[in-house]
């Protein structure tokens, strides 16, 4: 198995042609630089964030087909990737005893990580989801539908384009469109040369979608090395910059967009009439330039305010997956190559838009990119505009602009419809109304993963009995609702959108005489600080704890705690369903409901009367109170369940229970410090011996990577319980021990050669680490030499720092142990903390 996690550092590409159990072994996220593409041949799930390669067998007319293209015979199971890789050797049958030979044809395609083998292959088996984007030229066009396409030059006012187009729901590309000039002429470095000496105001930030706005907006944004930019860009100042060295910075990969207000500018006759607002800090600077200059294509109806909008980019710039909601637009290219995806508005679900009440972004794709989409229930249309072309999109389209070719200059002109400033309107409303409720520190502390449910939730929430039902509340259905009625004739009875949209949120909004809408009294009163909370916490305790689910009801537990309802919150905690789900994903808000309700013995006295426990809720049971320092009720629980275990079917229940109560006795005297004798030690000798005699049977029946796993967690303990007896004993017998113990963790190490890092694993070089600085203790105390040993003991113990650091991040349990024992090493037999961060570069400064 690959180590991933130092192939980044070479950019590495990693692929894995058959599953080995190695899903709970992958790190999430991966390393930098490092790509993971996997292709199982079982049904085991891959871990998010990796391509997951389904391998079917081929029949009928696909099989026959594929065979013809390559040129061989195919039998059994393949993907994509093996028969592009199948194409590239001799042509003979496909079979399972080629893949050692496909592997070595792998790695030789995907060591050069921008080669054009490699975009090929993993663009058949959707490449975004990989990593990997073909940064060099046009996509292939296979997958894509194509827009109906027409020749421009006929074009010559608006009227021709309406008799032109069949429907007004449709995109239409233009080719070769009629413009009042050459609309090549309009380019980067025309206008650096033309506006050289202009001087660039402050940035700022750009207009909210529908937004009703006079002001222009300037921004550049700096996409760096990603193949999409985010979407909350980072920004670059251009205050004070000279058009001319703004131009140079756009070549080198610097992106500019400049757009007018709403409705200020329009077509008269030949030219474009710029309505100027005034603007104090000189935002419309570029765009009074820009107007004056810009080619206007004759298909532009005249005298109907617009909003035009200009980009300037280079290769590779992509601003991302988004709608422009209630707009119809002209985008005109002027300079350089672009590639236009478009997906259908109603693929809004597909589209993943940022929710509502978690963003004001909700036009844009929280996935970036339609690389990003698993389209196989979607539409999406490909363009590729060049030097006078202009693409027609309707309102609600979704659609991603990408540079090919750069520089890259481009227009829109965008028509706003009336509904977009109401529209725009109520959905700041609950943006609005959720941000301040946040800010009012109601939901300070909630898990992320809870916000999610809350962000579906709300309406509901706060619906009176008995009120009509809202018929969106998350923001995928809330799209759906929008596409359905506004076009024309797919509108449920002919009404109008904007009435439908009003009508759902009746039972949420009041409607003043001036026509705009506000958030009714109650949810206004929900987010006062003085008697808003109480409000909130007892109505969302109410309404998460009557859900079905678990993993949604625990959220109740958060209100009533918030609420100081000690005795609502401790029937919560201590029902099974509750408890179980809290211990295992929200632990630390567990702690928190303990000490609430009067502590752990409290919370021991309401478990224990769950006189029917069973086993796997014993356990459970067990190793919380372990984890939270109850060892003697932790210990209980576990003897309770050790009998119910050996009569178990399965031997490695019995393993299980063992080895929670080896670690439970390690916390314990890792606590006290104190263990006087051999014979304190019994518990953790004996259970985690047993542990280890199971584990190893397991292992030796079926080789599997959950149960090496649970064999080194056995090990560990019983070499953990071999250093501690070594303390109190003879120094014969004690390097026995410290023996088996050096012995059990290499055991350890040889079981996880070559995979990535691990807790488990550091953890195990932790315990060896330990061994050895009491090996170097005792041979200190017998005046014999231990330099070498103490050594040796800084090096494993900073080795199992990297590697639970790597595994678990910064802040994790074992490094409170890693870093103890590196204290007393320093500061006992050192006196000092090296300057060098690794112990290994220089012994000297040490010892």
């Amino acid at each position: 198995m690959p180590v991933i996690s130092n192939a980044g550092r070479a950019g590495g590409v990693v692929l894995f042609l058959d599953d080995t159990e190695v899903a709970p072994w992958l790190l999430v996220p991966l390393p930098p630089g490092v790509r993971c593409v996997m292709a199982p041949r079982t049904d085991t799930p891959a871990p998010r964030g990796f391509a997951c390669l389904r391998l079917e067998g081929l029949k009928g007319p696909a099989a026959e087909e594929l065979q013809e293209r390559l040129g061989c015979r195919v039998d059994g199971p393949v993907n994509p990737l093996e028969l592009h890789l199948a194409a590239q050797l001799s042509r003979r049958n496909l079979d399972q005893c080629d893949l050692k030979e496909l592997i070595a044809a792998t790695v030789s395609t995907l060591k050069d990580a921008v080669g054009e083998s490699v975009r090929e292959a993993l663009c058949a088996i959707a490449c975004s989801r990989v990593g990997l984007h073909d940064e060099d030229g046009p996509r292939e066009q296979e997958g894509f539908g194509q827009l109906r396409c027409v020749d421009g030059s006929f074009l010559q006012s608006y009227d021709d384009f309406e008799r032109l187009r069949e429907r007004s729901d449709e995109p239409l590309l233009i080719r070769q469109a009629a413009f009042t000039f050459e609309a090549s002429r309009f380019s980067l470095d025309h206008l650096a040369e033309e506006l050289k000496d202009l001087t660039l105001p402050q940035k700022s930030l750009s207009a909210k979608q529908g937004g009703n706005t006079s002001q222009c907006t300037l921004l550049v944004a700096d996409q760096g090395g990603d193949a999409v930019m985010s979407a909350k860009p980072h920004l670059w100042n251009p205050q004070g910059c000279s058009f001319r060295t703004l131009a140079e910075k756009i070549r080198h990969g610097l992106y500019l967009t400049t757009r007018s207000g709403k409705a200020r500018v329009r077509r008269v006759d030949e030219e474009l009439f710029y309505d100027k607002v005034e603007d104090p800090d000189g935002k419309d600077v570029l765009v009074e330039a820009f107007v004056a200059r810009v080619p206007v294509p004759l298909l532009l109806p005249k005298d109907l305010g617009c909003q035009v909008a200009f980009w300037m980019g280079t290769t590779g710039n992509n601003f991302g997956l988004h709608s422009d909601l209630f707009t119809e637009q002209f985008l005109c290219q002027h300079q350089g190559v672009k590639e236009v995806l478009l997906l259908l508005p109603e693929d809004a679900a597909i589209v993943q838009p940022f929710p509502f009440l978690e963003s004001p972004l909700f036009y844009k794709s929280r996935a970036r990119t339609v690389d990003n989409l698993t389209l196989s229930n979607a539409k999406c249309f490909r363009v590729v505009l060049e030097p006078g072309d202009v693409l027609f999109i309707p309102l609600f389209w979704w659609h991603e602009v990408r540079t090919l070719q750069g520089p890259a200059v481009s227009t829109t002109y965008r028509f706003h419809t009336e509904d977009a400033e109401r529209f725009l309107k109520v959905m700041n409303a609950f943006y609005q109304f959720h941000k301040n409720a946040l800010e009012c520190a109601v939901f300070s502390e909630v898990p992320s993963s809870l916000m999610l449910w809350w962000s579906d939730q709300v309406p509901e929430v706060f619906l009176e009995p008995g009120a009509p039902s809202v018929p969106w509340v998350s923001s995928a259905s809330c799209w759906a609702l929008v596409w359905h009625v506004v076009r024309g004739e797919r509108a449920p009875g002919g009404l109008h959108a904007w009435s439908v949209i009003v009508n759902g949120l009746a039972p949420l909004l009041v409607r003043e005489d001036t026509g705009c809408f506000k958030l009714k009294p109650l949810l206004l009163q929900a987010v006062e600080p003085s008697s808003g909370r109480a409000l909130w916490h007892q109505r969302l305790a109410n309404f998460f704890h009557a859900l079905p689910e678990p993993k949604r009801r625990v959220e109740a537990c958060y209100h009533f705690w918030r609420l100081n309802d000690t005795s609502s919150l401790l029937r919560c905690i201590t029902e099974w369903t509750m408890f179980e789900t809290l211990e295992r994903a929200h632990r630390p808000a567990l702690l928190d409901y303990c000490r609430a309700i009067g502590g752990y013995a409290t919370m021991r006295r309401a478990l224990s009367k769950a006189d029917t426990a069973s086993l796997h809720q014993r356990i459970v049971i067990g190793r919380f109170f372990s984890h939270v320092g109850e060892f003697a009720a932790a210990k209980e629980a576990l003897l309770q369940a050790k009998p119910e275990a050996a009569a178990s079917e399965n031997p490695a229940d019995l393993g299980q229970v063992c080895t929670l109560i080896a670690e439970n006795e390690i916390r314990y005297w890792d606590s006290l410090r104190n263990w006087g004798s051999p014979g304190a030690l019994k518990d953790l000798m004996e259970c985690s011996r047993t542990a280890v005699d199971i584990f190893r049977r397991e292992l030796e029946r079926c080789d599997r990577m959950s149960t090496r796993v649970e064999y080194a967690q056995a090990l560990s303990r019983w070499a953990n319980g071999c250093f501690k007896i070594s303390c109190v004993i003879n120094m014969v017998m004690a390097y026995s021990f410290l023996s088996k113990a050096d012995e059990a963790i290499q055991e350890v190490e040889d079981l996880f050669k070559g995979c990535p890092p691990s807790k488990v694993l550091g953890r195990a070089v932790l315990v060896r680490g330990v061994s050895k600085l009491v090996l170097g203790h005792n041979r200190q105390r017998y005046r014999l030499p231990h330099r070498d040993i103490l050594v040796e003991a800084a090096h494993l113990l900073m080795r199992a720092e990297e590697i639970l650091v790597h595994a678990a991040g910064e802040v994790n349990e074992g490094s409170i142990y890693t870093h103890g024992n590196l204290s007393e090493l320093y500061l006992h037999d050192v006196g000092h903390v090296p300057e060098r961060d690794s112990v290994g570069q220089n012994e000297s400064v040490i010892f």
